[in-house]
């Protein structure tokens, strides 16, 4: 299992350490390419496991945000953001709902692997 730091830098092109420090540089390069995740939805009858691939998105360091209040400094912990751009045909998303998780993993593996056409 990743941690963040271990995951973070893996999409920015940082440098983690076997130490566990994290360094960020100027010669970071993101890395682009598909991204894939599975929303669990729930209507009152039923429960649909929406499964949504991007084609391109390239990572970008959100803004570092804190609350100063007196003499005290909160920071917040801040999600990466992806840019989504179009394929060769225009496209940039496609979303299937499924009926299970394992359904939603399984349409997803298809299309990273290229044996299903979204």
């Amino acid at each position: 299992l990743l941690s963040d730091l271990e995951i973070e830098s893996e999409l920015m092109g940082s440098t983690y350490g076997a130490d566990g420090v994290l360094t960020d540089s100027a010669n970071d390069s993101p890395k682009a390419g598909g991204l894939a995740w599975i929303q669990k939805l729930r209507t009152k009858t039923t429960t649909v496991f929406r499964a949504v691939f991007l084609y391109f998105a390239t990572p970008s360091l959100p803004d570092d945000q804190s609350d100063t209040k007196g003499d005290g400094v909160t920071f917040s912990n801040n999600a990466i953001n992806f840019s989504a751009v179009t394929d060769k045909t225009g496209s940039w998303r496609v979303r299937k709902d499924c009926t299970s998780q394992a359904e939603a993993e399984t349409w997803l593996n298809s299309i990273r692997a290229g044996t299903t056409t979204a």
